[in-house]
C-alpha cells in the first residue's frame, strides 16, 4: 500500500520499469547468471548485483568484465540474455506489482513517464505484457539504453520531457510534490530527492535495505 501522504499533489509521475512496475529483477539476473556461468564460468555475487541494478546493459557489461576478469561480446550476449529473460517472463506468467493498479485507480489523471535503462522494444513489449500499454503515451517512454540521454539527465529536467504531451507546461505549473519518482535503484532515488521531487522506493529481494533516502518505500517480493 502506498502512503497517500507521500503522494499529495502528485500530478507528474516518473516510473522505472524493471523492479518497479514489476518484480523483474530476479528474472533479469537469473538470465545473466545462466549465460555468464555457461559462457565464462562466472557465478554472480549478490553484492555485485546490487551494485549493477539500474545501470544500462553496456555499463553493466564493463563492470562485470572488471569484477570477474572476462571479456563480453556485447551484441551476442545482449541478444541471448534478452531471449533468456523473455522466456522466463513467459514461464512465470509475470504480472504488474499490486501497488501499480492501486496507484492508477487512486490517481487516474496523472501524466506518466516511463524512464528506463531497458532496451526500447523490450520495454514496450513488457508494458503490453503487464497490461500497462495504455498508461504511458509513446512520447513519454524514455529509454536510456545506449543513449546520450541518461536517466540522471531526465530526472534533473523532467519538465522538458513532459512538454512532449503538455506543450504549455511551465516550471511554475509544477509545484513541489507534483513530480513523483518511482524507482528501485538508490542512485536515482537520491537524484530525485536532490532535485526536490518525491521519491517512492520499491524494495524487493535484491535491493532490500538500500533505499534509505526515499519519502516512502513499497515492499514487494
Amino acid at each position: 500500500m502506498i502512503p497517500e501522504s507521500a503522494l499529495k499533489g502528485a500530478g507528474f509521475c516518473i516510473f522505472d520499469l524493471d523492479g518497479t512496475l514489476a518484480d523483474t529483477e530476479p528474472l533479469h539476473w537469473k538470465a545473466y547468471g545462466v549465460l555468464l556461468e555457461r559462457l565464462y564460468g562466472v557465478r554472480l555475487d549478490g553484492d555485485h548485483i546490487r551494485k549493477y541494478i539500474g545501470l544500462t546493459e553496456d555499463v553493466i557489461y564493463r563492470m562485470i568484465e572488471s569484477d570477474y576478469g572476462i571479456s563480453i561480446n556485447d551484441d551476442q550476449f545482449l541478444h541471448d540474455r534478452l531471449e533468456a529473460y523473455l522466456r522466463l517472463v513467459e514461464d512465470c506468467d509475470l504480472n504488474a506489482n499490486a501497488w501499480v493498479g492501486e496507484f492508477f485507480s487512486a490517481h487516474p489523471d496523472t501524466v506518466n513517464m516511463l524512464l528506463t535503462s531497458q532496451v526500447p522494444h523490450i520495454a514496450n513489449r513488457m508494458l503490453r505484457h503487464l497490461g500497462l500499454d495504455g498508461r504511458f503515451d509513446e512520447r513519454l517512454r524514455i529509454s536510456a539504453y545506449k543513449s546520450a540521454l541518461s536517466k540522471s539527465d531526465v530526472l534533473h529536467n523532467p519538465i522538458l520531457h513532459f512538454r512532449a504531451v503538455c506543450p504549455d507546461l511551465k516550471p511554475e505549473d509544477v509545484p513541489p510534490g507534483s513530480i513523483v519518482v518511482f524507482e528501485d535503484a538508490q542512485r536515482y532515488c537520491r537524484i530525485a530527492k536532490e532535485c526536490g521531487w518525491t521519491a517512492i522506493g520499491i524494495s524487493h529481494s535484491l535491493n532490500r535495505g538500500t533505499l534509505t533516502c526515499c519519502d516512502a518505500v513499497i515492499e514487494i517480493g
